[in-house]
């Protein structure tokens, strides 16, 4: 299960990152990757530092699995049967009665999705939580309606 999760996860992040590591040159690269796998995420930071590469960590970050979704973007979200969500998709679940910001995941090992009303989905909800939702209780983010009304 955890090889799975973590192969799904590097790719999902290869696929967001690719246009930024275009111009990175291949040695480097797989040298941080090798360093990473080796020693952790946690160990890029120095890995580039050590090669007087500087990393800005006061960056803001992009939000992901996890964050609460966005006042602004509440307004864009659709709960509706006839929705369906594609692995890698965003969307949004209840937490507490706060939507929080969920990515769609494959299933794995003997769990299945389900059809009609017992259809699930696998959710990733943080850097390394999972949990499996029913159909109705995910929101689908629309695009549309987001930049229509703004």
């Amino acid at each position: 299960l955890g090889e799975d999760v973590f192969t799904a996860e590097l790719v999902f992040a290869l696929r967001r990152a690719l246009p930024l590591l275009w111009s990175v040159d291949n040695f480097l690269l797989e040298a941080m990757l090798r360093s990473a796998l080796s020693d952790g995420a946690s160990s890029i930071i120095s890995f580039l530092e050590k090669r007087n590469i500087k990393v800005d960590s006061n960056m803001p970050r992009q939000l992901g699995p996890g964050d609460p979704l966005p006042d602004d973007l509440q307004d864009s979200l659709i709960w509706t049967m006839e929705a369906t969500f594609g692995e890698g998709e965003c969307a949004a679940v209840l937490i507490n009665d706060q939507f929080t910001i969920a990515e769609v995941c494959k299933f794995t090992g003997d769990q299945r999705q389900g059809e009609g009303l017992a259809r699930s989905y696998m959710l990733k909800l943080g850097s390394d939580k999972f949990e499996a939702r029913k159909h109705f209780e995910v929101y689908k983010i629309s695009a549309s309606k987001a930049t229509s009304n703004g």
